[in-house]
């Protein structure tokens, strides 16, 4: 098939769905859009083997521990739309952001359970994961404060930096 045509892999919960190649850009839908809807380019993150998933569908975070085998939504508080997640190399600790007006939430155990982070609320645009998961950082996006914002102890404490007239849609971080 060419790398346009759309397949639909059946599994437990959300759906993995998207173009065949490149195999890392993959869509998400519920089982029960996957005929009616197309959910669009998903926030998805990975532990550095591949074997511990997380990704938004919007309003619901999941995670897989077996490869995108079966899929969990996990407790994270629902939000209008989660924006961006990410993940720690090992896959235990994990940090999602929210759009409009959200928050920011870290999760030490795989997304079984998380917790609010201290940073303001804000349109978080993006959000990346040094490889131990303790760094953080999180950028505005142009709806709200433009600035990129970095923790140093898993969001525990979040420090301004950087200029907050830029159009931010995406950050990276190194391993340390």
């Amino acid at each position: 098939p060419s790398s346009a045509h759309r397949h639909w892999a059946p599994t437990e919960g959300p759906v993995l769905a998207g173009p065949s190649p490149p195999p890392e850009r993959h869509l998400l839908a519920e089982p029960e859009q996957a005929e009616s809807a197309w959910a669009g380019p998903v926030p998805a993150a990975s532990s550095a083997d591949g074997a511990k998933l997380v990704a938004t569908t919007g309003p619901r975070i999941y995670t897989s521990t077996n490869s995108a085998a079966t899929w969990v939504a996990n407790n994270v508080p629902v939000a209008e739309w989660w924006q961006c997640v990410a993940s720690s190399a090992d896959g235990c600790q994990l940090v999602a952001v929210a759009w409009k007006g959200g928050q920011i939430y870290h999760s030490t155990n795989s997304g079984v359970s998380w917790t609010l982070t201290s940073a303001p609320k804000n349109y978080w645009a993006s959000v990346a994961s040094s490889a131990d998961g303790v760094r953080l950082i999180a950028a505005g996006s142009d709806a709200g404060d433009k600035r990129i914002h970095v923790s140093t102890n898993a969001g525990e404490i979040w420090t301004v930096t950087g200029h907050s007239n830029y159009y931010w849609t995406a950050v990276a971080s190194s391993a340390d």
